[in-house]
C-alpha cells in the first residue's frame, strides 16, 4: 500500500477500548460526491446511475485530476501513487496467475477497470455535448503520476482490448485505464463498508484508512448522527460484503473503536476480516501475511467425457 506515516498509537490508557477515532462528516469521501449536484459532471453522473463503489472510484479520480482546485487535494496527495495488487503487475508476473482463482479475479478486475474507463469517457462526452470546455478528467497533466506504472497498466489494458482515443502517452490520465486502475485500487484497498450490512455503501475515511491489518484484533465502526441530526447510531463491522447502493447522511460522523484491549504506545490495528486468505489479501490489498491461519486451497474437480478422466 505504499509508504505510510508513523503508526497511529494509542496514547490514552493501557487498555483503551472505547472510541478511538471520530471523523466528522465533511471528511468522509462517499459516492454522494458523484451526484446530480457535482460541480463538473452532475447531470452525467445522474444519468450513469453507477453502483456505489463505481461512483466512489470516479469521484475520487475527478478529485485527483482536479489538482489543487479540489477540496480533497491534501488527502489525495497523501494517497499512494501506485499499488501492489495484481492489476499493477507486468505481463510476465500476471501470467503466473493463469488458471488460478487469483487469475480469474484479475480478469474480473480488468473488466471492471475498463468499464470505469468507459464511464469516465462518457462523463467527458456529456460536457462536450453540452457545449462545455473539457473537465478535470481530460486535464493534460496530473501531478504525481507513476509513469512506469501507467505505461504498464495502459499496455495491459491494450492487450485486453482497450483502444486509446490518442497515443497512450497523450491520453489524459483521467480517461486512461491507468487512472481507473489507480482509483479502483484505492477504493478496494482503503474504503470502509458502511452500515447497514449489505447496503453497499462505502466511504474513504482519512486517518482511519491508515490502519494496518491484524486478523487477531476486534474492532468496530459505525455512523453516528451529529447533534441536531436525525436518526441514531448505525453499526458496522469488519468483513461486510458490498452490494447495491446507499449513501450515508451528511450529518453522520464515522466512529471507530478498538474492542480488543490496546496497550499504551502500541499501534492501533484494523481487522480487514479474520477470514481472508492470502489469495484474497493479495488480490484486494496487494500484500500477504507471513503466517495466515485463514489460508485454504480451492480444488476444482472436473468430470471428463466418454473415456476421459473422472
Amino acid at each position: 500500500m505504499g509508504l505510510r506515516p508513523p503508526a497511529l498509537l494509542n496514547l490514552l490508557s493501557p487498555s483503551f477500548t472505547a472510541v478511538c477515532l471520530t471523523i466528522p462528516p465533511p471528511c468522509l469521501l462517499t459516492a454522494a460526491l458523484a451526484g446530480p449536484a457535482h460541480r463538473h459532471y452532475g447531470p452525467a453522473f445522474a444519468a450513469l446511475a453507477l453502483a456505489d463503489r463505481d461512483a466512489l472510484c470516479l469521484a475520487l479520480l475527478v478529485e485527483r485530476c482536479d489538482g489543487q482546485s479540489s477540496a480533497w487535494a491534501p488527502y489525495v496527495a497523501a494517497l499512494p501513487v501506485s499499488y501492489d495488487d495484481p492489476t499493477w503487475w507486468g505481463g510476465e508476473d500476471a501470467a503466473l496467475l493463469a488458471g488460478s482463482r487469483a487469475g480469474a479475479s484479475l480478469d474480473v478486475a480488468w473488466t471492471h477497470i475498463l468499464r470505469l474507463t468507459a464511464a469516465a469517457g462518457r462523463l467527458e462526452e456529456w460536457r462536450k455535448g453540452a457545449g462545455l470546455p473539457p473537465g478535470p478528467l481530460a486535464a493534460p497533466g496530473v501531478v504525481g503520476v507513476d509513469d512506469a506504472g501507467r505505461a504498464r497498466l495502459d499496455a495491459t489494458a491494450a492487450a485486453r482490448g482497450w483502444v486509446a482515443s490518442h497515443a497512450s502517452t497523450t491520453t489524459p490520465y483521467g480517461l486512461s485505464p491507468a487512472g481507473a486502475a489507480w482509483a479502483r485500487s484505492t477504493v478496494w484497498s482503503r474504503a470502509f463498508n458502511l452500515p447497514p450490512p449489505g447496503s453497499g455503501a462505502a466511504a474513504l475515511v482519512p486517518v482511519a484508512d491508515l490502519l494496518d491489518h491484524d486478523p487477531t484484533v476486534s474492532v468496530a465502526w459505525w455512523l453516528e448522527e451529529e447533534a441536531g441530526g436525525e436518526g441514531g447510531k448505525r453499526d458496522g463491522a469488519a468483513g461486510e460484503e458490498e452490494a447495491g447502493r446507499q449513501v450515508p447522511e451528511a450529518s453522520s460522523s464515522f466512529k471507530w473503536a478498538a474492542v480488543s484491549p490496546v496497550a499504551a504506545a502500541t499501534p492501533l490495528q484494523m481487522n480487514y476480516s479474520p477470514h481472508k486468505s492470502s489469495e484474497e489479501l493479495m488480490c484486494g490489498y496487494g500484500f500477504i501475511l507471513p503466517h495466515n491461519e485463514a489460508d485454504f486451497f480451492h480444488v476444482a474437480l472436473g468430470v471428463g467425457g466418454e473415456g476421459g478422466a473422472r
